[in-house]
């Protein structure tokens, strides 16, 4: 079989939760089982949806190969965002509908300091860095937060659909479309409070991704976080002050530009007219 060459979709989750909360004057964290790990709001599952939709349009525009798979960061937002893609994209003439949503660690938020910032210490509500520069012990943060983020984010897809409660918003998309079966690579790091990801780590996890869906071939739609979708824009060329949410950027290579991609897609959030926020306010990081 001939290889089909890649295309590269990248999508921010969906509306949170917990920024949600706090934007209401509210603070989600205290009471959180796993502070970390927010899901999204019925806006955003719909965000999800029309997103999914969206994405089918695009690809039917520019004469592009349907979505092959929707490669997601194993937190809860980006797992229920990535199955309301899935969901979306199924538009009737059953050309999606032996996708798969494939758990991928390395897709994963940005895990410095700034990050357990948002979640970990006695002052946390959701706002990234927040008590900057507060200096916090150890014994001071979520129990979480001490321990290896392997233990937390590696975990076989398996195991993420056995934290899906029945009354989890798009239960019944997940189970559909996420493959269980499907390992992703391990980030394999010891990262918790104190020894934080730097930026380098951060870099070179998102280039092994990239890499690896370009190999792959076919379209990929990699949903995951504000900064690291940021990253990967940059990687393949497009520079951007911030990633709303469910916003597409869908890349074809082009290898007259010097990143090697061209973004032929950039920033489009005109799906989501009326639907929920678009998490700017955040600066597109979380």
């Amino acid at each position: 079989m001939a290889h089909v060459p890649a295309t590269i979709i990248l999508v921010r989750h969906g509306e949170r939760v917990d920024l949600t909360t706090r934007k209401g004057g509210g603070n989600w964290i205290p009471t959180a089982k796993r502070p970390y790990d927010s899901p999204i709001t019925e806006a955003g599952v719909a965000q999800g949806e029309a997103t999914g939709r969206a994405i089918h349009q695009h690809l039917r525009r520019l004469g592009l190969p349907p979505v092959a798979r929707v490669v997601a960061s194993p937190l809860l937002r980006t797992v229920q965002t990535a199955a309301a893609v899935a969901q979306g994209l199924q538009t009737g003439d059953g050309a999606a509908a032996a996708l798969r949503v494939q758990l991928e660690p390395r897709a994963v938020e940005g895990l410095c300091e700034g990050f357990y910032r948002s979640w970990a210490t006695p002052a946390s509500n959701s706002d990234w860095g927040g008590g900057w520069p507060t200096p916090y012990t150890r014994e001071q943060v979520h129990p979480d937060a001490r321990r290896p983020v392997c233990e937390l984010v590696d975990l076989p897809a398996s195991k993420v659909l056995q934290r899906i409660q029945p009354d989890t918003l798009g239960h019944d998309w997940i189970h559909r479309w996420v493959d269980s079966e499907h390992q992703g690579k391990p980030i394999d790091k010891k990262h918790q409070w104190g020894s934080f990801e730097t930026w380098e780590e951060r870099e070179e996890r998102l280039v092994s991704l990239l890499s690896d869906q370009a190999r792959r071939g076919g379209t990929t739609v990699i949903v995951g976080h504000g900064g690291p979708i940021r990253m990967m824009c940059g990687m393949l060329g497009l520079e951007c002050d911030g990633v709303p949410y469910c916003s597409v950027n869908l890349f074809v290579p082009d290898h007259t530009k010097a990143a090697g991609w061209l973004p032929a897609v950039a920033v489009d959030v005109a799906h989501l007219a009326g639907i929920g926020s678009l998490g700017t306010e955040t600066g597109g990081h979380a």
